[in-house]
């Protein structure tokens, strides 16, 4: 180390990603149909994939006021301007997990393969409480329709938290702030480990607020065959 010079070396920096989908706008009328409507059959769970069953319409403690869909909705390919929501979260995410690995491992024959993917309507009053997203890589969530969502007041925001042990230590401020609440706007979409805990505060407003989120796996395209986005 070169003598009077203070070397900074960054270790497990965990970010969140967010990006506003280009003319969203125009079609965003279109997807709130889609998803008030479109029709979902239980997905056949497989073997060792029986945390899949947390996800759906059945009642669950740490969710209330909050209708969500099987854990295939981008099965569905029947409205063009939703395929084209999946389209760009498949592409977002995947260029995200190649930027943020490729100091640490050749990404450039990396695919992407949503595993499971459904959405949440939430009336007055609802929330989904602190969970994180096990079996998977990334994770993301696409608002269709804010509604009155705000994350300055703490109403229907997503709240992630902090993966760290806190320290009360002044000193240590850069490290001590416990969540953050990102700012929400029709047509974002947030990407974000999976082993990042987040959750739905608290939504009031009589507008349903409507987002989509999904689980992705990503595999180099030369150990499963000829290179895809699935």
């Amino acid at each position: 180390m070169d003598e009077g010079i203070i070397h900074e070396q960054e270790l497990w920096n965990i970010s969140i990603y967010s990006i506003v989908m280009p003319q969203y706008d125009s079609i965003k009328d279109k997807c709130i149909e889609h998803i008030k409507t479109v029709d979902l059959d239980k997905p056949n769970i497989p073997k060792g994939k029986e945390h899949i069953n947390g996800i759906g319409p059945s009642p669950q403690r740490h969710k209330k006021n909050l209708q969500e869909s099987w854990s295939n909705l981008f099965d569905n390919t029947d409205s063009e301007e939703f395929n084209r929501v999946v389209d760009f979260c498949n592409s977002v995410t995947l260029n995200v997990a190649k930027k943020v690995n490729h100091n640490y491992i050749d990404t450039s024959q990396w695919v992407i393969r949503i595993i499971e993917s459904w959405s949440h309507i939430t009336t007055n009053g609802g929330y989904h409480d602190y969970h994180d997203h096990p079996y998977c890589s990334w994770c993301g969530i696409f608002y269709i329709d804010a509604g009155e969502t705000d994350a300055e007041n703490t109403n229907g925001n997503n709240r992630f938290y902090t993966p760290i042990k806190t320290p009360p230590e002044i000193g240590l401020e850069f490290i001590s702030h416990t969540f953050h609440d990102p700012v929400v706007q029709n047509g974002k979409l947030i990407i974000f480990p999976s082993i990042l805990a987040h959750s739905a505060m608290p939504y009031f407003g009589d507008k349903d607020r409507i987002v989509i989120a999904f689980n992705a796996e990503i595999a180099d395209g030369r150990d499963v065959g000829q290179p895809q986005n699935i």
